[in-house]
């Protein structure tokens, strides 16, 4: 779908369905993706494990950022 969209000059944004607290794979594909295909845009869903109780970044944030900029 991605392939075509592109041949067809579609935008293309990209959402998360499931949660992708301590899933390192998860981030990793997703930022792939999102890279590989050129998506205009990215929903993230389900982010309340981004952050702990007091708003502090967890390391799943970290993981998240680090994969995303290293595109």
């Amino acid at each position: 779908m991605a392939n075509l969209a592109k041949e067809r000059g579609i935008s293309l944004n990209g959402e998360n369905a499931l949660a992708l607290t301590g899933n390192e794979w998860g981030f990793k594909n997703a930022a792939e993706k999102i890279s590989a295909h050129e998506f205009d845009g990215f929903t993230l869903l389900r982010m309340d494990y981004l952050f702990d109780s007091e708003g502090n970044r967890t390391n799943e944030f970290k993981m998240m950022i680090h994969y995303l900029t290293s595109l």
